[in-house]
């Protein structure tokens, strides 16, 4: 066995084959990552290509090979999970992504039907108010652009109900719930820019940032009464403007839904 080995290893073919075994193997180990993994290649866009065409007409060779070192650059952030140490990058991406499922949302012009089998769902958003019932959440001047942004989002897209208000609000004098308030006695409070946008507002959900006197609230209506509702041509906008409103958050909403599909979250207790 001993002596058939010796002389298998002295013969030509076999030192052919396991030479030919050894750059194979080499090759592919070049031709991958740290990782293992294949490498990709880096190309430009025909949309990048014409960009850079048009910017730099003389010396395009020179910054489509910087574009592509910079694309190369980013590929290997991505490999190695950089965002995950820097939490600068980890905010960009998220707001990117936001972003993206946010406007990639498709939204069709409502028809009439459309707009008035709405008014008729949500008749009683269109009363002639005498007194309605709300709370808020109040956010002095020292609240950052960021938290408010966060927590328009939060109000918005997370389910957040009345009775949840006092969780975010800050002190407020006049206590954050009013009940049975009228036009005059609400004014009187918060003022006639306040008063009247709260009015207008529907029902059973959260509006957008609104000032007043004492600074910014998020207002969510509880009940209206009133004896008389406005007619559809006489809030025709009115309904447009809420229908558009509630057809952007229902496909927000949507399109989470979706993605969380494809994910288990913890749940938070």
């Amino acid at each position: 066995m001993i002596k058939s080995f010796k002389i298998l290893i002295h013969e030509p073919l076999i030192h052919f084959l396991i030479l030919g075994c050894l750059l194979y193997f080499y090759n592919l180990e070049v031709s991958k990552g740290n990782d293992g993994l294949v490498q990709n290649s880096i190309s430009l866009t025909q949309v990048e290509k014409k960009r850079l065409r048009e910017a730099y007409p003389k010396a395009y060779k020179f910054y489509a090979q910087k574009y592509l070192r910079e694309k190369m650059f980013l590929k290997e952030a991505l490999r190695i999970e950089l965002y995950k140490e820097d939490d600068e990058i980890s905010k960009i991406l998220q707001k990117k992504m936001e972003f993206i499922v946010v406007h990639s949302i498709e939204y069709n012009e409502p028809t009439q039907e459309q707009l008035l089998v709405y008014y008729e769902l949500h008749k009683d958003d269109y009363l002639k108010v005498e007194q309605l019932s709300f709370v808020h959440i109040y956010l002095s001047e020292n609240s950052s652009q960021e938290y408010k942004e966060n927590l328009e989002k939060i109000l918005n897209y997370l389910n957040v109900q009345a009775e949840d208000a006092e969780l975010f609000t800050e002190n407020f004098s006049d206590g954050f719930f009013f009940k049975n308030i009228s036009y005059k006695e609400l004014q009187s409070i918060f003022g006639k820019y306040f008063t009247k946008k709260v009015f207008l507002l529907r029902k059973n959900c959260w509006s957008q940032l609104l000032h007043s006197k004492y600074g910014e609230h998020f207002v969510y209506v509880t009940a209206k009464k009133g004896k008389i509702h406005y007619t559809y041509n006489e809030v025709m906008d009115r309904v447009y403007r809420d229908y558009l409103q509630e057809n952007k958050i229902q496909g927000v909403k949507r399109a989470y839904k979706s993605m969380l599909n494809k994910y288990t979250l913890e749940p938070v207790k």
